[in-house]
C-alpha cells in the first residue's frame, strides 16, 4: 500500500512539473522587424498612399484552374474541425470561390 502511495505521489509530481514549467515562446519578437533583409536605419515610411488593385483575365483563369485541380483528402469521420480544416467544408468554399464569388467586382 505504501508503495502505491509513493508511486502515485511521484507520478503526480512529474505531471505537475511537466504542466507547470514555464513555456518557451515559439516566435521571439526580437527587434520587431519582420521585413526582408536588415532593419532600415531610418524611420519607417508610415505614410498612406492611394493604390489600385488590378488583376488580369490570365490571373483569374489561373486561379480557376488551381481551384479545379485541388486534390482533397476525405475527412475523418465526425472529426469536424478538430484535426484541421474539414475537407468537406473546404469543397463548399472552393465551389463558392469558383462559381459564386464575383472576383471582378471585388477588384
Amino acid at each position: 500500500m505504501w508503495l502505491e502511495i509513493l508511486l502515485a505521489s511521484a507520478l503526480g509530481l512529474v505531471i505537475y512539473w511537466f504542466f507547470s514549467r514555464e513555456k518557451e515562446d515559439t516566435l521571439p519578437l526580437g527587434d520587431g522587424w519582420w521585413g526582408p533583409g536588415a532593419r532600415p536605419a531610418g524611420p519607417e515610411d508610415e505614410s498612406i498612399r492611394p493604390f489600385k488593385v488590378e488583376t488580369s483575365d490570365e490571373e483569374l483563369n489561373d486561379l480557376y484552374q488551381r481551384i479545379e485541380k485541388v486534390r482533397l483528402t476525405p475527412p475523418l469521420e465526425n472529426s469536424r474541425f478538430h484535426y484541421g480544416f474539414n475537407s468537406s467544408y473546404l469543397k463548399k468554399v472552393l465551389s463558392y470561390w469558383r462559381d459564386g464569388f464575383d472576383w471582378r467586382k471585388q477588384v
